[in-house]
């Protein structure tokens, strides 16, 4: 593959690469503890998906636009921590975790990567899906890695709450807004015309899911958190980052409203059936992502259904998250067993001694 190399390609692939260890700082933070550990892990399996989408690229040589290649590099990043954190918060071991980000990285992100970017891809050239930020290959399927976990392993997590827990959420949270936007504006590949509505969906989207999602805890709870905020406001930045520059406000606004308001129900559900809040970061990943992709076929301009009243490219935007998600969750499934199983051996020199 030929590498291209301009000022905003740099820029955005090295805010994508900090996004791995912002996440992680992120997540740890929901869950009552953050600090310097969590930006080494998120950096470690950043790493583990870099070598993994590097490996498959450099075998598989896809027909990629050379002003993609670094910035789907750092991406695998992102998509490795967001597969894998579901298994570290249970608790699991860092080789297990790293190894489960590897070995995804090369069977689920690259594949459908490739589909995605690639000219002759499955879902660029038969479906002509639109996602411009990658969320099928990274968010929609990082959110079925982390599922995978979830069904295979039945350990409870409960989240722990710390004083000024909710200044530190929302002072990493910023951070994460801050690099999510520089990843946006740079899979744009030029500051255009679009640049300025990517920019204005990218903020108002979050505010508009975060807002839907604490009436929804509200009704349920009876009370509004500052976790929960942060949970609509990440559950925004999800659903608009595949039509953020396809999608006017109106149907950004609609997009964050809807996948806030359905993401809580589910989440909260799945959380208490499960007594697990990991469900919630799962959920947000998962239905947002897929929310965000589909409803580009309902909302973007003059494409979508409500602009044309055809059906084709809802129809077609919804199969493509449905292709992932099918495809995802049973090759995590495969990858999770394996890695599991061999953690789980006992060593050499373990039965040697017994």
């Amino acid at each position: 593959m030929i590498i291209e190399v301009s000022p905003l390609t740099l820029f955005s692939t090295i805010a994508i690469a900090g996004l791995g260890p912002a996440i992680t700082a992120l997540t740890d933070a929901w869950q009552g503890s953050a600090g310097i550990r969590s930006l080494a892990a998120g950096a470690m399996h950043s790493v583990a998906g870099w070598l993994g989408w590097l490996a498959l690229a450099g075998m598989l040589r896809p027909d990629i636009d050379p002003l993609l290649v670094l910035p789907l590099t750092a991406l695998g990043g992102v998509a490795a921590v967001l597969a894998a954190t579901p298994a570290r918060l249970l608790g699991r071991g860092a080789r297990s975790t790293l190894a489960y980000a590897a070995l995804w990285s090369v069977l689920v992100y690259g594949p459908v990567a490739v589909a995605l970017f690639s000219a002759e891809g499955l879902l660029a050239a038969e479906l002509a899906t639109v996602d411009l930020a990658g969320a099928l290959p990274v968010l929609v399927a990082g959110g079925c890695g982390g599922l995978a976990v979830l069904v295979l392993e039945r350990s409870r997590v409960e989240r722990r709450r710390g004083r000024n827990a909710g200044r530190v959420l929302l002072g990493i949270f910023a951070g994460v807004w801050a690099l999510w936007l520089l990843w946006l504006v740079g899979m744009e590949l030029a500051i255009d015309e679009i640049t300025g509505l990517i920019i204005a969906n990218t903020l108002l989207t979050p505010v508009a899911s975060a807002a839907a999602w604490l009436v929804v805890q509200r009704i349920q709870h009876a009370r509004t958190t500052p976790s929960a905020a942060v949970g609509g406001l990440l559950c925004g930045l999800v659903a608009i980052a595949p039509g953020s520059g396809n999608l006017s406000t109106v149907g950004a606004l609609l997009t964050g409203i809807v996948a806030g308001a359905l993401c809580s129900l589910v989440g909260y559900w799945a959380a208490r059936r499960t007594g697990n809040f990991v469900w919630l970061v799962v959920t947000i990943l998962l239905g947002g992502g897929g929310l965000g992709v589909g409803l580009i076929g309902a909302f973007a301009t003059r494409t979508g259904i409500v602009f044309t009243g055809q059906p084709e490219a809802l129809l077609s935007q919804f199969a493509s998250v449905l292709i992932v998600t099918v495809y995802a969750g049973a090759v995590s499934l495969a990858c999770w067993l394996v890695v599991s199983r061999v953690a789980r051996r006992p060593a050499p020199s373990a039965l040697a001694g017994s």
